[in-house]
């Protein structure tokens, strides 16, 4: 017997089945079309350079060892040839700062490559300091005395200085003018100690001080004592020898074409002053008698001679001393 499916059972089973098969062939979503046929894996290649390079002085180029050559957070320590290396360095500019004890710091901007080594070097420059007093103050009290010392610098770099004076148990006495300043290379700069001798001051009586040069060179502290010593006012200033033997610093220094170079005789003896050239030779002898005792000038006429170093020399019986000078023509 054949059973016979109702009508409203066989229009659900119906649309049930349409559902499905309209589920299944609906079209899939459509992609955006792309300009190009692939996308290749990105990489991000290496953005990184090396920086090498040597430090050295400006005139010999000679290397300079135990530079600090710093680079952002890094710092690379030169060795005997002067040579320096950072590697693994952002690709980029970069500012990088080269120093050295005694020396000038400078500082560039470098630009580093990619898969690079750049190489940078630097010269730097150094002051070099000299000064020399000659001889002692001396006067009766209540007096003034401007009392000069040269401060020259030998170097190729500018010389900064700043001058303390430190007094020993006493009242300020001694003011240095300028107490502070640059020197340029191979010049000279004319320090006056302006001393006023306390009016309380006793025959005899003798004050100290010491004058510090503080500076940028390789000696970066010098002390000069300095000795006051306080003589009878009815002392006529003209017949007041000095203590000991000198050889004061010419000026100027450089010079062109002339200097003077003074020194200091305590007593009556020989005197021989010379000039010398850097090798050694004797070029001239400015003095050679005896001298009375005093303080005493003598003027170097280097208007035939090159540019370059000369030296100066006194020899008495009792004192020898060499200084060295500059021509720059």
């Amino acid at each position: 017997m054949t059973r016979t499916i109702p009508i409203p059972i066989l229009i659900a089973i119906l649309a049930l089945f349409a559902g499905y098969a309209f589920a299944e062939i609906q079209p899939p979503p459509k992609v955006q079309p792309s300009s190009r046929l692939f996308q290749p894996e990105t990489h991000s290649p290496d953005q990184f350079g090396n920086l090498e390079g040597r430090v050295l002085q400006t005139l010999t180029f000679t290397p300079i060892e135990n530079a600090a050559v710093v680079l952002g957070t890094d710092t690379s320590w030169t060795d005997v040839h002067g040579d320096y290396l950072f590697q693994d360095i952002q690709a980029g500019t970069h500012e990088i700062t080269a120093s050295a004890f005694g020396h000038i710091s400078e500082t560039d901007t470098v630009e580093i490559i990619s898969d690079s080594t750049i190489h940078w070097d630097f010269y730097l420059t150094r002051p070099i300091i000299s000064v020399d007093i000659g001889g002692l103050p001396q006067g009766p009290p209540g007096a003034h005395i401007d009392y000069d010392f040269s401060l020259d610098n030998l170097g190729d770099g500018e010389l900064i200085f700043n001058i303390e004076v430190i007094f020993e148990n006493t009242n300020p006495w001694l003011e240095a003018i300028p107490d502070s300043g640059t020197v340029l290379p191979f010049s000279s700069e004319q320090i006056i100690l302006s001393i006023d001798i306390p009016d309380t001051a006793q025959a005899g009586q003798m004050y100290f001080a010491d004058v510090i040069i503080h500076n940028n060179s390789i000696t970066p502290r010098i002390t000069l004592p300095i000795v006051l010593t306080v003589i009878p006012a009815s002392t006529n200033q003209d017949d007041i020898n000095p203590l000991h033997f000198a050889l004061c610093q010419n000026h100027p220094n450089p010079f062109n074409p002339s200097t003077n170079i003074h020194f200091d005789i305590p007593y009556n003896t020989h005197v021989k002053l010379s000039v010398y050239d850097i090798l050694g030779h004797r070029i001239t002898t400015l003095i050679n008698s005896d001298i009375d005792a005093g303080n005493h000038s003598v003027t170097f006429d280097g208007s035939t001679l090159p540019s370059g170093i000369y030296f100066y020399r006194i020899d008495t019986n009792q004192f020898s001393e060499t200084r060295k000078m500059i021509l720059i023509k």
